[in-house]
């Protein structure tokens, strides 16, 4: 079998559907299917079907309390911290962008709720309903959008890359890393 391939054969009674059903089970939390058309044949004259299996990482991510639950299938691209007074207050000031196709719900999408600032304040904060944490713009429409990185619950291979509005950033702590600081949004 080439690559990352599996051959299963078609027709068999009993035993391929419920094996296939186990395997699948086991592995979708870790592998994307994807079936294709019958094209070959097994040695006992059976068609076979080709799967192909598309690796891909889940990252899973929370609210403090369980209520809210999410995974990724792509680990982040970017990391950064913001250190604007909103994001400072609203305790998400680092965030990683996701994107829209990577997020998957797992429970507790209903238990969010949006805050919407004032002018000239565009981006809004979701929140978990029950507990408050920060979730960063979960429910933004966007392709890519920012998300707490204090929500997520598996490791990450990501450093903070930038630090914005270090211009609003108070005297009370510094900013410890080499990652490259503007006074706005990086150019």
């Amino acid at each position: 079998c080439p690559g990352n391939d599996m051959h299963l054969p078609v027709g068999l009674p009993g035993l391929w559907p419920g094996l296939f059903l186990f395997c699948y089970r086991l592995l979708s939390a870790r592998l994307r299917v994807i079936p294709t058309l019958p094209h070959r044949k097994c040695s006992c004259n059976v068609p076979l079907i080709l799967f192909q299996m598309e690796t891909f990482v889940v990252i899973q991510g929370s609210c403090c309390c369980g209520t809210v639950r999410f995974q990724l299938k792509r680990e982040p691209s970017v990391m950064g911290t913001c250190h604007c007074s909103r994001c400072r207050k609203s305790g998400a000031s680092t965030i990683v962008f996701a994107k829209k196709d990577d997020l998957i719900w797992v429970q507790g999408k209903d238990k969010v709720v949006l805050y919407r600032p004032n002018a000239p304040y565009k981006y809004g904060r979701c929140f978990c309903k029950n507990c408050g944490t920060s979730l960063g713009e979960i429910l933004s429409d966007e392709d890519s959008f920012p998300i707490a990185a204090n929500t997520l619950d598996t490791a990450l291979h990501l450093k903070v890359q930038f630090h914005e509005f270090v211009s609003e950033k108070p005297d009370w702590y510094k900013i410890c890393d080499e990652a490259p600081q503007s006074d706005g949004h990086p150019s």
